[in-house]
């Protein structure tokens, strides 16, 4: 089987001089793209390097194929002019569309306008069928009632959070939050020497992600400031985006929290290796009604007990795996201290059903519920 990627898969060094770049959608991606490859289905991705439109960004965008990692790919140009841009990805990608010989199917990610255009355009014309990932809250743009009416659908949705894909009103549907990544050897002795505050009875906490307000960055920062002193604490900070002078200065009134900043991979690692717990604080605000923070998969992989707000687009049976609390600072607060006083025999029951989830839900076996349904 050959298929079409439409999407993006970006070094991790270009996604860190670039602020318009997901560093969660482009490693859901990159994983994705492996797990079908290791099945024998070649994929091909159609690209383009992602930029603030201008004066922000560049005029003409030329992506550079050293910033891509993934073998097979096709790279498009497009004038980088808001009110034009969308139309200029559109025609770069149906010409990149049709350089592509016996292609199987289209795998487009995320709804945007330019690759819904491209792909119905192409799928039509070739009688091909045409899957659609919808990784973010898209629900009212372009709205269900508009795609009713178009003349080509998707064959298939892919939806990664749970309440946007019980929201859609297609029957052709499935829900794929992400495969939890199979940790080698060398991950677990992965040791870059970073100093951290910690003593051997003390309790770490550890945060990694975006530093935007949607992230939940403040409510982790003020439930953690007000944990009690006289049980020995930390908190790792780590992660991209503009931190708030507001939460620099919650940072900096706290000796017990550790800002890194923005990170290599192997030092990421590294931190998440020393931490023993990871903490997951999105607030249920309307950004985060109809996404899924694929963090939690990742935060998986290390087997240790996890914390996180419970926003909609988080499954039920994920209240098993992990203390899944509500996003009051109070709530939150109380829930980081139980956390911080559980025994490894408390602990013990839910870190053995999260073993058990993780061996069986790999990328490679979500790979394979995509290629069996559609």
């Amino acid at each position: 089987m050959k298929i079409a990627w439409l999407g993006f898969i970006i070094s991790f060094e270009t996604q860190n001089n670039n602020n318009a770049i997901s560093l969660a959608s482009n490693y859901w991606q990159e994983e994705f793209v492996k797990a079908l490859e290791s099945l024998s289905v070649k994929t091909t991705t159609i690209s383009t390097m992602p930029h603030r439109a201008f004066p922000f960004g560049p005029l003409l965008v030329r992506p550079n194929a050293n910033d891509f990692i993934n073998k097979d790919f096709i790279l498009y140009d497009y004038l980088n002019v808001k009110g034009f841009r969308d139309r200029s990805e559109s025609y770069g990608i149906s010409r990149s569309l049709t350089k592509l010989n016996n292609v199987d199917a289209i795998v487009s990610y995320n709804p945007y306008p330019s690759s819904r255009e491209a792909s119905a355009k192409f799928s039509l014309q070739h009688q091909l069928p045409w899957v659609e990932v919808c990784a973010d809250s898209w629900e009212t743009s372009p709205g269900w009632e508009r795609i009713y009416k178009e003349e080509k659908v998707p064959d298939g949705y892919v939806f990664l959070s749970a309440e946007a894909y019980k929201r859609c009103p297609f029957e052709n549907k499935i829900l794929i939050h992400g495969g939890i990544p199979v940790r080698s050897e060398s991950d677990h002795h992965n040791d870059m020497g970073l100093c951290l505050n910690k003593s051997n009875d003390s309790v770490t906490f550890l945060y990694s992600g975006s530093f935007e307000y949607w992230s939940g960055l403040t409510l982790l920062l003020k439930a953690f400031i007000g944990l009690p002193i006289d049980k020995p604490s930390s908190l790792i900070v780590c992660g991209y985006g503009p931190l708030s002078a507001s939460d620099r200065a919650l940072i900096d009134s706290d000796c017990r929290i550790q800002f890194f900043g923005t990170v290599s991979k192997s030092d990421l690692n590294s931190l998440r290796e020393k931490a023993d717990i990871l903490v997951n604080p999105r607030p249920s605000i309307a950004e985060n009604v109809f996404n899924f923070p694929s963090k939690l998969l990742e935060y998986m992989s290390y087997g240790k007990l996890i914390v996180s707000t419970k926003t909609p687009g988080i499954p039920t049976d994920f209240s098993d795996l992990m203390l899944l609390t509500n996003d009051s600072l109070s709530d939150f607060s109380s829930t980081l201290l139980e956390a911080s006083q559980m025994t490894e025999e408390q602990r013990k029951p839910i870190l053995n059903k999260l073993a058990v989830y993780s061996a069986t839900h790999t990328w490679l076996y979500e790979s394979k519920r995509l290629v069996r349904v559609y």
